[in-house]
């Protein structure tokens, strides 16, 4: 157990001791008004006027029901506001006692995803420095490696930063024409060339553009494909779709890798979410990605979903509605 969790533990038990507490002196304070006012009653009877005493103990019944039925109802509103109240505050905590290990753990794998295509590229360019023998080719190689790199690492920069800003960013004030099928052409290409061992197939339509942003659309497409690579193993088939259904726009990134649990479905577009313990997590992340993807997706007013893809694996499928430009 993490110091993070010891604290939510420590503060949780601490906070329902309090509370079964107050539950109790309230349960208390009721009984203590209902016994009150058995005695005020037993007092009340005993000094009834004789002349008229059918009309005055009327008079007594009736008051002492009425303080029973404003003591029992004021109990039970009270009782009810703190217990309400109490869940608020209860799921309060722990939502920020989750976000706050979301936030660590996504700065340690922030930490490790700048890291390491910087620690990559500095060797790259190390090695070409003392090593004035390489071939034309071997140069090239590491050229291309390193840019390779650096794209991978200027796109998680352009995320977090998309990140930052997109949730206070209502509509597209000034949309671009996306050619959203030169986009997916390009980022196949790129893929398919930084993953040579990933079979990576495509299906798009020619010619479809939209208004929108383009380096959103970008990013869309980007986090996707490196979802599906790093789950799907080497050679298995991934493929980016892209169609129009009448008024839509149809996209599609389908992998066969493990898939995801239907419980999970919801939740893998959540800040920060990550499937699985932190500590027997196999894959690296920073639980940023899918985030970004619908936060990109609503910008465009469309949907996001994720399904099983056959025989394994799975398709996540983006709908956008066609609008005029």
């Amino acid at each position: 157990m993490n110091y993070s969790k010891k604290r939510f533990f420590v503060i949780t038990v601490v906070y329902w001791i309090l509370l079964l507490y107050i539950v109790i002196a309230l349960v208390w304070w009721c009984i203590a008004l209902l016994n009150q006012n058995d005695t005020i009653l037993k007092l009340s009877l005993a000094n009834v006027n004789v002349q008229n005493r059918v009309q005055n103990l009327q008079v007594i019944k009736n008051h002492y029901h009425h303080k029973i039925a404003q003591y029992v109802g004021e109990g039970i509103f009270f009782l009810l506001v703190l217990l309400v109240g109490a869940t608020f505050v209860y799921q309060a905590i722990k939502k920020y006692f989750l976000l706050s290990d979301q936030q660590g753990n996504f700065m340690m794998a922030i930490t490790h995803e700048l890291h390491t295509p910087l620690t990559i590229a500095k060797l790259n360019i190390e090695t070409l420095q003392k090593r004035g023998q390489l071939n034309q080719g071997q140069q090239q190689d590491m050229l291309e490696q390193s840019r390779l790199e650096l794209d991978r690492l200027q796109t998680l920069c352009q995320s977090i930063l998309v990140a930052t800003t997109i949730e206070n960013t209502k509509k597209i004030t000034a949309p671009d024409v996306v050619a959203l099928s030169d986009i997916c052409f390009k980022q196949f290409s790129l893929f398919t060339i930084r993953f040579p061992k990933h079979t990576i197939e495509q299906q798009i339509e020619p010619n479809i553009i939209l208004p929108g942003n383009n380096l959103y659309m970008e990013l869309l497409i980007t986090n996707l494909m490196s979802n599906a690579i790093k789950y799907a193993g080497e050679g298995s088939p991934i493929v980016l779709r892209l169609h129009t259904k009448g008024s839509f726009i149809i996209l599609e990134v389908s992998d066969q890798g493990p898939g995801i649990p239907p419980l999970e479905r919801n939740k893998i577009f959540d800040k920060f979410y990550r499937i699985g313990q932190e500590q027997t997590r196999k894959h690296s992340g920073t639980g940023i990605g899918l985030y970004i993807v619908k936060k990109i997706v609503q910008f465009h007013r469309g949907h996001i979903s994720v399904g099983n893809n056959f025989p394994k694996g799975s398709v996540f499928q983006v709908t956008i509605p066609l609008r005029k430009i």
